[in-house]
């Protein structure tokens, strides 16, 4: 039988539960999970979003995710117990023989830093490889991964590529240092089918040509059903116009040419296109975060300021947006009734009970409910973090909802449960 990589066997998760105004419990989150893996191999965890998939692969690199611990089992890496290392034991091992590929890429990469430097970053800390040997590595990577510009991508910095080019820019992180393990935590969850398809090839040939063992985790357990809604019978008056716009980052990259669009009332409107066509862009530019260098935007009949420091309060409540990654949009040291909470505040003045009553009606309306409050982003799942970003926007009471994506943290169940509340708004 082939070495396996790694071995794990009755791995334990557990978490204290501090309830208010009562005596703080533990509780079980994962209970005796046994497993082996092959090199060059993968094994895929599937499950609903809060199932513990990513609990399961963290811990496969010896790290309990915030507000957890290991509380008992073993993780076997050529046939150490990585769960029993000190502290610098780990730091040797992560990065060099074990990476990690996160959900969410945005809040994984340094926005001062460009991304061709933080790729090769851990691969360069090991001694692995020279810096050009390394720089080499990351640009064969970035042509593998489908990246534009393969030779100068790694001169931008993260803001500068779309979602998809950053979760690709993100798996060339730990594919570069050649690991003998990579957990790859939902990978293709901002990338469009087509890049998906190509993406997943990219990384399953590279698993098989280095014999590296892979961890894949992932939420497709069915298909969402469609849902139609009919189309407006007028379709002159539009709450929203898009007119002749033009909009990039910085000079020479440019990324929308002479875009055109309207939105009637009550109807939704589906921007379609591969990661990195300027979909997201579009967005920044109806909410003020990008003024374009052409064109104007008409909401409600009205030119809207190109730039958000220039609208007024109501201008910014009645245009909210749900983004493509919750964890680079909520504050990781508020609570979810403080995250909820501040819009209540700051558009309709509510205080106190009045404010936690509402938190409590949006947490139920995003299928979580009041216990959830008094949790801090660290402790939700990615599909629970999209469901309070979500719900944060609507507790603006918005006319119009920007939504990036929104349900690409949620897995098929909930995701189908989101769209139809979407539309019933």
């Amino acid at each position: 039988m082939a070495k396996t990589l790694p071995q794990v066997r009755n791995l334990q998760i557990g978490a204290t539960v501090y309830p208010p105004g009562e005596d703080p419990f533990d509780i079980e989150i994962v209970k005796g999970v046994d497993f082996d893996l092959e090199k060059g191999k993968v094994i895929g965890l599937i499950g609903e979003s809060g199932a513990g998939k990513s609990t399961i692969g963290l811990a496969a690199l010896a790290y309990g995710r915030g507000g957890v611990r290991i509380t008992g089992g073993s993780v076997l890496l050529d046939g150490k117990d990585i769960l029993r290392y000190t502290k610098a034991g780990i730091r040797e091992v992560r990065g060099r023989q074990v990476c990690y590929v996160a959900q969410s890429a945005a809040a994984a990469f340094n926005p001062a830093m460009r991304l061709g430097d933080q790729v090769i970053e851990a691969t360069l800390l090991h001694g692995i490889m020279s810096k050009s040997e390394a720089t080499e590595r990351a640009k064969y990577l970035f042509g593998v991964l489908g990246l534009p510009e393969p030779e100068t991508f790694g001169e931008r910095f993260p803001h500068q590529v779309s979602g998809g080019q950053l979760q690709r820019a993100m798996n060339a992180m730990a594919l570069c240092p050649h690991p003998d393990l990579i957990v790859f935590d939902e990978p293709t969850t901002a990338l469009d089918v087509t890049t998906q398809i190509d993406v997943l090839a990219a990384i399953k040939a590279a698993i098989e040509e280095t014999e590296t063992a892979a961890i894949y985790i992932t939420r497709e357990l069915i298909s969402i059903r469609s849902e139609i809604k009919p189309e407006a019978p007028d379709q002159s008056e539009a709450l929203l116009r898009f007119d002749n716009i033009d909009a990039g980052y910085g000079s020479g990259a440019q990324v929308l040419f002479d875009v055109s669009m309207h939105l009637p009332h009550g109807q939704t409107l589906a921007v379609v296109g591969e990661s990195g066509s300027g979909k997201s862009t579009t967005a920044r530019v109806i909410t003020g975060l990008l003024p374009p260098s052409k064109g104007q935007v008409i909401f409600d009949g009205q030119p809207l300021p190109p730039a958000l420091k220039d609208r007024s309060k109501d201008q910014l409540r009645e245009l909210q947006m749900i983004y493509q990654m919750p964890d680079v949009a909520m504050n990781p040291r508020q609570t979810v009734e403080e995250i909820i909470g501040r819009p209540l505040t700051f558009y309709f003045g509510l205080r106190g009970e009045a404010r936690r009553r509402r938190v409590t009606e949006l947490l139920d309306l995003i299928e979580m409910g009041d216990p959830f409050a008094d949790r801090y982003p660290a402790e939700l799942s990615g599909g629970q973090k999209q469901r309070v970003c979500i719900a944060r926007s609507l507790a603006a009471k918005p006319r119009l909802l920007i939504c990036d994506e929104p349900t690409s943290a949620l897995d098929p169940l909930v995701a189908e449960g989101i769209l139809k509340l979407h539309l019933e708004l």
